[in-house]
């Protein structure tokens, strides 16, 4: 739709062009009449005859131009309409729930909102229960805060980078809705497309095997589950013998992209491989874990201050952003970092994945690969 609306543009432009050189051979015309009557001893009504004849040239020129234009530019709203139209066949038809949004901007051209202007029937059957996603309301109208806010910068990082979003949320969808769901955002034009699945049954199996196995399949890594063990552990241990960690959060950026274009199979070997050198990147000591969402968790034992975490998130995007050959093909991913430092018995494993999601949040906003550590001060900037 934006390559129609550009061929449209485009062509409006050429008409403008053409009527204005249309009217400048007119007036260089009768300027040629002129000085050719004053060098040359005619008649003067040839020499008025020359500018209307090179008028009429012009006017005839103009006219056919403008009549071939035109035809193109009815012929360009006409594919764009039946563009549209087909789209919207096919959305209706389809059995997948599928929304557009177009961004919302402030006074300084940032990105606030994104508001729904269309949605498949599949769609209105997902958000029915919640009652509140109708065309023409904001996300912020219809979702609870924190989760409209993260989606919100979720969305205007795919406007601004240019790359599909791939992700799968719990309580997504306020109300009875699913359990689990797994969205889709892709940019288009002025805003985003999303496509929404309900995977609930299958995050539901994939649970009954992560409890019988602490390991992801993909990977190979320790898997979320077992991952909350050991930061509960880490914490009591920390409790005990008043030693402080670091936990880590690192979102790949990218994934979804490169599902698109090369296949899971391929993608699952980039994985293991990039997997394994961040791995290596750790000590033994540490725990390093991959969560579903495309996430990368770890927790540096027994650090004593930020300036070493920090170094070692460092290291730890530069790995992650390396190329890697598969099969022949060179994959990158880029990502973003959060980083937190536990540091008194007051703090729980839920305050700090709060912590290190807000750090991923503001390092978000930095662009590519770059990271971010937890201070009260980002908590409350935040939140204004």
């Amino acid at each position: 739709m934006a390559d129609k609306s550009a061929q449209l543009a485009a062509t409006n432009r050429r008409i403008f062009l053409i009527s204005v050189v249309g009217v400048l051979l007119i007036v260089l015309a009768g300027a040629g009449a002129m000085l050719l009557e004053m060098q040359m001893p005619i008649d003067r009504r040839l020499a008025l005859a020359m500018p209307l004849l090179a008028a009429a040239v012009a006017v005839l020129y103009v006219w056919w131009r403008v009549r071939v234009l035109a035809r193109e530019l009815v012929e360009a709203i006409t594919a764009a309409q039946l563009v549209k139209a087909q789209f919207e066949a096919a959305a209706r038809q389809s059995i997948d729930a599928f929304c557009t949004l177009s961004a919302v901007y402030d006074n300084r051209q940032q990105v606030v909102d994104f508001r729904l202007t269309y949605q498949n029937p599949a769609h209105q059957r997902l958000w029915a229960l919640s009652g509140t996603a109708r065309e023409g309301a904001c996300l912020s109208e219809f979702l609870p805060a924190d989760l409209s806010a993260e989606l919100i910068a979720a969305y205007a990082a795919v406007l601004q980078q240019d790359e599909p979003l791939l992700e799968e949320r719990s309580q997504l969808v306020p109300g009875d809705g699913p359990e689990w769901v797994r969205h889709l955002a892709v940019p288009l034009g002025d805003g985003v497309a999303v496509t929404w699945y309900d995977v609930s049954e299958r995050r539901r199996a994939e649970d009954k095997v992560r409890l019988q196995s602490p390991y992801d399949p993909v990977t190979g890594l320790l898997n979320a589950v077992t991952f909350s063990d050991r930061l509960e552990h880490c914490l009591r241990r920390a409790r005990r013998g008043q030693r402080q960690f670091c936990l880590i959060k690192i979102d790949l950026a990218g994934v979804g992209a490169l599902n698109e274009r090369h296949g899971a199979p391929l993608v699952g070997q980039f994985l293991r491989v990039l997997s394994q050198n961040v791995q290596r990147a750790l000590r033994e000591s540490d725990t390093l874990a991959w969560f579903s969402t495309h996430s990368y968790g770890a927790i540096l034992e027994d650090e004593r201050n930020l300036p070493a975490g920090d170094g070692v998130v460092r290291t730890l995007l530069k790995v992650i952003s390396t190329p890697i050959e598969v099969e022949g093909q060179m994959l990158q991913v880029s990502a973003n970092a959060g980083l937190t430092l536990w540091d008194n018995d007051r703090q729980t494993a839920a305050d700090l994945v709060k912590e290190v999601q807000l750090a991923v949040k503001a390092a978000r906003a930095g662009g590519r690969n770059q990271h971010a550590v937890y201070t009260p001060a980002l908590a409350t900037q935040q939140a204004r």
